[in-house]
């Protein structure tokens, strides 16, 4: 993180009798983003109080509501100092710590000597994947602040520097895995078309994403009475399809997901097939008719077990419906 540095401007001198302190400058580059214990039935999504402490200094940020959320965003979230957010530097007369920002009535001891609240300055929080494992899903929220307006007691502007990058402040959610990928029920399949001899199937949810690749022989236009079958593994060959799921530190779409690849640099972390069955289940389709026909196909997993890129295997998945589509023999 940069150097903050909020330098000061002579108020007046120490022994003057209206009490104001000369506070040359400021810095909170040793320090990190603390925050409060939840509330009762509160998430990590709807924490607006967040400090930074350095010995006896604080920097206060009262967030507006709502801005935070647990999903990558397209855009930079912004919230005006003026009337949205508000920031506030303290000096106090010894060190202060956590607890003091998280009483109900903030104790007497230690006394604040100098307090400012910016009155002016745009806030900017922008959100991405940070870190991904097969039970937990973490977000990272970049906080900064620009063009940054600090007053003093007199209503005299007191800082030189614009701006400062306040810190990260990280939320959890479950991963799509833990949740055996119901957040996907919405999500329509899709196709990156045929790769050869196999077939490529997906689903996207803003920054991740989930595939089914197999080989188009199993993929008949013939209703079943007992679903075709063949193994789940990490690679896809005439016996053996593969299911993944990828997530990424941006927004994925129907548009861009064929052309991500494994090594893509934007990648966090990719979980694939070791072990499993892939069933297929062919059925008439609802507007066949004798000139048109059409197939519904509905694809199921089994007794799955998905592995990450780092070779760590998540638990046995029972049972996974990923979905049906439609082909037709015309």
């Amino acid at each position: 993180m940069k150097k903050i540095t909020v330098a000061l401007l002579l108020l007046s001198v120490i022994a003057c009798s209206d009490g104001d302190l000369q506070i040359e400058n400021i810095d909170f580059d040793g320090g990190t983003v603390a925050f409060c214990p939840l509330q009762f039935n509160q998430t990590d999504i709807q924490r607006t109080l967040f400090f930074k402490i350095v010995e006896d200094e604080a920097l206060i940020l009262q967030l507006q509501s709502g801005l935070i959320a647990s999903e990558t965003a397209s855009d930079t979230a912004t919230s005006s100092l003026a009337n949205q957010s508000t920031l506030t530097y303290r000096l106090f007369s010894e060190n202060v710590a956590n607890t003091y920002f998280c009483s109900d009535i903030p104790p007497a001891t230690p006394a604040i000597l100098e307090e400012t609240t910016a009155s002016s300055g745009v806030l900017s929080l922008i959100s991405s994947v940070d870190t991904v494992t097969s039970a937990t899903k973490t977000y990272a929220h970049d906080i900064s602040i620009s063009d940054l307006t600090l007053l003093g007691n007199n209503g005299e502007r007191i800082t030189d520097q614009p701006g400062l990058d306040f810190g990260t402040y990280t939320t959890t959610v479950d991963s799509s895995i833990d949740l055996v990928f119901s957040n996907y029920n919405s999500s329509v399949i899709a196709s990156c078309g045929t790769e050869g001899a196999n077939v490529q199937l997906f689903k996207v949810i803003n920054d991740e994403a989930i595939g089914l690749e197999f080989p188009s022989s199993i993929l008949v236009n013939e209703v079943t009475s007992e679903p075709r079958t063949v193994t789940l593994g990490n690679m896809v060959n005439d016996t053996t399809a593969t299911f993944t799921n990828r997530v990424f530190r941006k927004i994925v779409t129907d548009e861009t997901i064929c052309t991500l690849t494994t090594d893509d640099p934007d990648l966090v972390n990719s979980f694939t097939t070791i072990s499993g069955i892939l069933s297929i289940a062919t059925v008439q389709g609802a507007d066949s008719t004798p000139e048109n026909p059409s197939f519904d196909h509905t694809f199921t997993l089994s007794n799955f077990i998905v592995q990450d890129a780092n070779e760590n295997n998540a638990p046995e998945i029972e049972t996974y419906v990923f979905g049906t589509i439609t082909t037709r023999t015309n």
